[in-house]
């Protein structure tokens, strides 16, 4: 059966590599992935590697052996990749099994996650430190917040979230919002307008009083 393993950041795509395998480059038409005896890995998924893939197991192996496939980050693919994976899914589930890795499971197609087996992995903490915000030392004004904003863009979502955190003077409402922001940014996926929320959160809750910054 296929495993999907998803977590908040990609340190699960280091947890489920086997570190005692040796893994040999290999490369195809500009198509870079690894092999070891065990599995196939792919770092980088995209339309034209799932054609690559397919083309992989539609031979059959010496003695039958099931092939194992590593995709990392398959909520990545667009639509029409998102088909092709089902319709790979589907056709070689006898001969191939797959495992792949997430961050956002939401954004994968039902039919996709119905043939896998979902499991959830805690990842390890990771201390960012984000330096723009760590410098503030006054209350910004609505200027200041939209130059931070470009310097924060290369920074996550959470990460931004929890660096704020620790510096807002209104942490309980914070708390609230920042949950509702992160969760509305799956869909709109307009990570400026998240960061420039998340900064009007921490410092002008529950109503943005910019008026006294002017």
């Amino acid at each position: 059966m296929n495993i999907l393993y998803y977590g908040a950041n990609n340190t699960i795509n280091d947890q489920i590599i086997n570190k005692s395998l040796h893994n040999q480059i290999r490369t195809h038409k500009n198509i870079k992935y690894f092999e070891n005896s065990q599995y196939i890995t792919f770092p980088i998924i995209n339309i034209h590697i799932l054609q690559f893939i397919k083309s992989l197991i539609q031979t059959t192996t010496i003695n039958n052996i099931i092939r194992k496939i590593i995709l990392f980050n398959i909520e990545q693919l667009d639509l029409e990749s998102m088909i092709i994976l089902r319709i790979i899914l589907e056709k070689y589930n006898n001969t191939t099994i797959f495992i792949a890795t997430t961050t956002q499971r939401s954004k994968i197609d039902k039919p996709i996650l119905s043939r896998f087996i979902t499991i959830r992995l805690p990842v390890h903490k990771i201390e960012i430190e984000i330096t723009p915000i760590k410098k503030i030392t006054t209350k910004p004004t609505l200027i200041d917040i939209k130059k931070f904003v470009k310097k924060c863009r290369k920074y996550s979502i959470k990460d931004i979230s929890l660096e704020l955190l620790k510096i807002s003077p209104y942490k309980s409402q914070f708390i609230e919002h920042a949950t509702n922001i992160e969760h509305q940014y799956c869909f709109h996926n307009n990570k400026e307008l998240a960061i420039e929320t998340l900064f009007l959160v921490c410092f002008y809750p529950p109503k943005y009083d910019i008026k006294k910054t002017k």
